[in-house]
């Protein structure tokens, strides 16, 4: 199993680049195309606000907005060489960015975006690694904003709780699974969850990933008192893991967003690249 189509969303800024460089290694690993999606964005003016001063300024925002996504992809392109890779430009209003971006993302095997950089806000603000995950239909690698040294998926950690979304995301991660240098699926707290996870908390999914040939170990993370988001993020740093794989939980309705603790302590304090699924 591999990823043949494999989306990134890229705008050019200096910050981006590791995100890009992330994707470009994963497609040349996976002997995958690499498209690369570029929204100019321009802002909503409400009905009320039609005035030629306003109407003259958002024609000027819209054009220097394509520009630099018509520079995003010249980048794109000079560094994706020798890859099969095609870059498309998307013009839309602030409201539309998640639509745009889940629609695009129908037609691909893995979605790349960038962690929420308070510092350095990008396109579509805060909500949208959170928005894609939870609307976009695939799963989703999250590339820290403080950037990576290496591209990820030789140390794998898988984030289990044996529902329905951890096992989602375990079957969209085995392209990376498989590769890995070796597994672990981490267990936190398996004594809160009895009756869910079977006689050996881990013991079914190490099963089915060793099926698969992973090089898999199951690890149980007892609990601490300390927010279990936060437990296997100290448990990444400790065993050295360059990608988390967990299922994401919550749901989005009407744009008003719903998300589980763990999850957003994910999203929010993460220091490697995250996959996620749901």
């Amino acid at each position: 199993m591999t990823y043949k189509t494999i989306l990134v969303l890229f705008d050019g800024r200096q910050d981006a680049v590791a995100r890009l460089e992330a994707a470009i290694e994963i497609a040349r690993r996976q002997d995958a195309h690499l498209k690369a999606l570029s929204l100019a964005v321009s802002p909503s003016i409400p009905s009320y606000a039609n005035h030629p001063i306003l109407l003259e300024a958002l024609v000027t925002q819209q054009e220097q907005s394509r520009e630099k996504a018509e520079a995003a992809l010249d980048a794109f392109n000079a560094k994706a060489a020798g890859l099969s890779h095609a870059g498309t430009i998307v013009e839309c209003r602030d409201v539309e960015v998640v639509d745009e971006i889940a629609l695009h993302a129908r037609y691909a095997d893995l979605l790349v975006i960038e962690q929420y950089d308070p510092e350095h806000p990008g396109t579509g603000g805060e909500a949208l690694p959170q928005h894609l995950v939870l609307d976009a239909g695939l799963p989703v690698l999250v590339i820290p904003y403080i950037g990576i040294s290496k591209p990820p998926g030789r140390r794998v950690m898988v984030a289990w709780n044996a529902g329905s979304e951890a096992a989602r995301a375990v079957r969209d991660a085995l392209p990376f699974l498989k590769r890995a240098e070796w597994v672990d699926v981490v267990v936190a707290d398996p004594a809160k969850h009895k009756g869910t996870h079977g006689e050996e908390p881990g013991a079914d999914i190490a099963l089915f990933l060793a099926r698969h040939d992973c090089n898999v170990e199951v690890q149980h993370l007892p609990d601490g008192g300390a927010d279990t988001g936060e437990a296997l993020l100290s448990h990444v740093a400790d065993r050295g893991s360059d990608l988390l794989v967990m299922g994401a939980y919550g749901h989005a309705r009407l744009r008003q967003l719903i998300l589980g603790g763990v999850t957003q302590t994910i999203l929010g304090e993460m220091t490697v690249p995250v996959l996620m699924s749901r």
